[in-house]
Order: C-alpha cells, then structure tokens, then sequence
C-alpha cells in the first residue's frame, strides 16, 4: 500500500502517532532543557556552598588584591606534604613551609633583638631582649625599600615593610615567663617602692604557673591577642603623637586575627614634617602544642599602602604551608 493510502486509511492512527511523536520529541527537548537547567542549578548551587563554606572560613583581610584569605589554604597534613609547591622552603625546626625565592623580600632567621637593631639603626644593649632572644628565633621577610623617621627627641626610625612567622611552643612559653620572673624578680630588688616590691613579692614560679594553667592553656590566642593588644594600647596612650585606628578582629577557628593602623603625626621624614601610617596585620594560629604568630608591617607615608607592595604579602601568605598532623 502507497504511503498515501495508508495515511488516509489510518487517519486516526497517523494522527494519534503523530500527536505521540511530537509529545515524545516535545518531552525530550523540555526534559533536556530541565536537566541543563538542573545541572546549571546545582553548579550554581555548589558554587554558593562553596563560596559561603569559603568566606565561613576565611579571614576577612580586605586589603587591595584580596578581600578574603581562606585559612584552610594554611594547613597541610603531615601525611599530604607531597602536594606543596617544591619550590617552597621547609623549616623543619618549626615545621611550616613558606616561599624565600621572592627577590622583594630578603629571608634570615633572626630575633626580636635583631629586628629592633635593625629599626633603630644601631646595637640596642638590652640584658632581657638578649635573653629572649637566644632562645625565641623568629624567621623575618624583610624588603629592601625603606625610609628614615625622624621623632620625638631626636629618636631615628628605618622603617622598611616586613612579615615576621614565629613558631612558640608551650615549652618555650614557659621559657618566657621564667625569664619574666627573673626579671620581675631583679626589679623587685632594686626598687624602693613598698608597694611595689610587696607586689613583685607575689611573682613566683609556682602561682603564675597556676594562673597560666587557668587561663593561657584554655584559650592561647585570646590570652596572646589581649597581652599584645594591651601592649600596643599602651604604647599609643604613653605617647601624644601616636594614633591607632582598629580596622578589624576577627577569630576564626584556632585563629585570632587583627588589623589596626598606627598613625605618627608631626614626623619628619626627609627633612619635611609629615605623618606616617604603619599597617599591621597579626594572626595568632594555635595548634596542639603552641602558637604560630605572623606579623605582616607595613610602612608608608601615605594612608593605604601600595597596591603593588600587597600583591607581594598576598603571595607570600598564599605560600605559607602549616603543617598539621
């Protein structure tokens, strides 16, 4: 039979297959579409997860080059070290990984006695700095572009951008704090304040040992940020030329994170009266046996920092590998 004749014999029949045909091809097209549309939507759907699971977990350091720092990109376990970089360094004394091969910044393995030097200009004679430093190194990304500041009577300042990682374990805390003693210890007797020696009385070993077991080991960093905040809060209160501005506080996890600026007004630099911006960024990283500090400084005549001078701490941190069992 002509396909003609079967056509008008079967009308119905061509018409109900017809109708079939095109629902079926209609399907298809509308299921494909939905299913592109699915999938277009979990992607989407993954993607938020992931930015939000990120930003959840990310230090919001909103500094020119980038807004967040995920600081699970920190951490690395002993067991996965065949996927860093081998172009990064390993410091096997306190167990991380960073970049050295930078040319901006120039890497040594000093002190805070060291640094300090290095900020004055000159030898510092300092009997408790010289202790501390012996037996707390810090490692020091320091650049080579600097500028003089001259202060208050006559004080000279090389200020110079530079990231200090310093890793403080609870044995070297402890180092610390009998140093502190000793000390405490020497000014209690060369003092003739009664107040204050029957204060400085109460410093021994065994009840400051206590008191950090109360407290210090329950929360590290908290305990570290305060003593540090403290310190720096102290600082701008004793000296009339010094500002702070507090941009951000934030912990996330085992990490307590700051960014404040010093402001120094009626400074001279080059001769001409001026102010000068010192940008911090500190993060106080706690792991099962102590602390990790990394101190990001960053000078500048101007009240932002260079965007070019960010983009070299931005993949500086993005090399520092923590390694974690």
């Amino acid at each position: 039979m002509a396909l003609k004749e079967t056509i008008e014999n079967n009308i119905i029949v061509v018409l109900a297959a017809a109708v079939i045909a095109s629902a079926g091809v209609t399907f298809a097209v509308v299921s494909y579409n939905n299913s592109e549309k699915l999938a277009h939507l979990e992607q989407s759907h993954d993607f938020e997860i992931k930015k939000m699971e990120s930003e959840l977990a990310s230090i919001e350091r909103d500094v020119p080059g980038i807004k967040h720092f995920d600081i699970r990109n920190l951490y690395v376990s002993n067991h996965a070290t065949q996927t860093i970089d081998n172009n990064l360094n390993y410091f096997e004394d306190d167990n991380f990984y960073a970049s050295i091969s930078d040319k901006y910044w120039k890497y040594s393995k000093t002190s805070e006695l060291g640094l300090a030097e290095l900020i004055e200009g000159e030898k510092i004679d300092s009997s408790l700095l010289k202790k501390i430093a012996k037996s707390h190194p810090i490692h020091l990304w320091k650049a080579s572009e600097s500028f003089v500041m001259h202060g208050q009577e006559g004080r000279k300042n090389i200020l110079f951008p530079y990231i200090v990682l310093q890793y403080l374990s609870y044995s070297s805390i402890e180092k610390l704090i009998n140093i502190g003693i000793s000390e405490a210890r020497k000014h209690k007797d060369n003092t003739t304040d009664s107040n204050e020696k029957k204060m400085k009385k109460s410093v021994t070993k065994d009840n400051l040992r206590s008191a950090i077991k109360e407290t210090f080991y329950n929360d590290i960093t908290g305990t570290f940020f305060s003593f540090h905040n403290m310190l720096i809060f102290d600082m701008t209160m004793s000296i009339k030329n010094i500002s702070i501005k507090v941009k951000k506080i934030q912990k996330i996890g085992d990490i307590l994170y700051s960014q404040y600026v010093l402001k120094y007004s009626d400074i001279k630099v080059s001769g001409e009266t001026t102010a000068v911006y010192i940008q911090h960024e500190l993060m106080v990283i706690a792991d099962r046996d102590g602390l990790y500090l990394i101190k990001i400084v960053l000078p500048s005549r101007e009240p932002e920092v260079r965007a070019d001078v960010y983009s070299k701490v931005n993949s500086w941190l993005a090399s520092v590998k923590l390694l974690r069992n």
